[in-house]
């Protein structure tokens, strides 16, 4: 072995000690139900597993006995070098391939997420409806549960509130939110680049209004307010709220919190767009 090579050949210690690496289980790559995944997303699972080794040394394990891992979407931001959004957006396919479940614990703390083992038994749809099962089994179970507290004395006006609380809950999921978000952009009508922001921008909003209970609250700028606001306002932006959100940012300085920014100025901008249309009315 030539000497400068000896230099950057492993050995034990140097094996142990200089690197880490991350492991990317093989059936990620060769197994046909995760063909679909961007390989980004595929790099982030690996990482997120590879978080594991740190929760344990915490001691980060809940009443269950299951570990669950702490990273910030900044600090993996900056750690691949991508954009908070791209991270969003990579973390809902980890999610809807049941890789990744993410669970809030308050306002003031960090998300836990829990990895699992990548399972190639079961197909995606196979799993879909396990998942969908359970769901309907938890919401009966919750419904139950309300009628005992109330030892079955409910009017047809209480039955009825009930429904729509459910109907609510039913409505308030994922796909439906992302589909009406899609049409209000105009997604499919986008050029590749634009399509590739709003698909950014429509995964910032969702991670924000579809993970939170119905008594949190969004900071937006430096204030805090109530989810269902933040949820009717976004839900309400339109194609030109999101090019004059986009244009605005083009034009302002360094920013440190892309994701905060970008939140609140989708959130102001449908204020802030009228406004200038009104002013501009104003000249003619």
């Amino acid at each position: 072995m030539k000497e400068f090579l000896k230099q950057r050949a492993y050995n034990i210690d140097k094996y142990n000690n200089e690197y880490r690496f991350y492991q990317v289980p093989t059936s990620l790559l060769s197994c046909k139900k995760f063909k679909k995944m961007s390989p980004a997303s595929k790099l982030l699972y690996a990482i997120l597993r590879s978080r594991q080794n740190l929760s344990i040394k915490n001691g980060w394990v809940d009443e269950s006995g299951f570990i669950y891992s702490i990273y910030k979407v900044e600090d993996l931001s900056e750690l691949i070098g991508s954009a908070e959004s791209s991270i969003i957006r990579w973390k809902k396919e980890l999610r809807e391939h049941f890789l990744i479940d993410e669970v809030q614990v308050g306002m003031t703390k960090c998300n836990r997420i829990y990895v699992f083992d990548v399972n190639t038994s079961n197909t995606l749809e196979d799993e879909k409806r396990m998942y969908e099962a359970e769901e309907i089994e938890e919401k009966n179970t919750e419904i139950n549960g309300q009628i005992s507290i109330e030892n079955f004395v409910q009017n047809s006006n209480n039955l009825s509130i009930n429904q729509s609380l459910i109907e609510e809950k039913e409505k308030a999921n994922y796909e439906e939110y992302e589909k009406i978000l899609k049409e209000n952009f105009e997604l499919e009508r986008l050029k590749k680049s634009e399509k590739e922001e709003t698909e950014e921008l429509i995964a910032l909003i969702l991670d924000t209004i579809c993970f939170k209970k119905d008594y949190e609250k969004v900071k937006i700028g430096d204030r805090f307010l109530p989810i269902s606001l933040v949820k009717k306002r976004l839900l309400n932006l339109k194609k030109h709220h999101v090019d004059y959100t986009l244009e605005s940012i083009r034009k302002a300085p360094k920013i440190c919190n892309i994701k905060s920014y970008l939140l609140t100025s989708l959130y102001n901008s449908y204020s802030t767009f009228n406004q200038s249309i009104t002013n501009d009315m104003k000249d003619f």
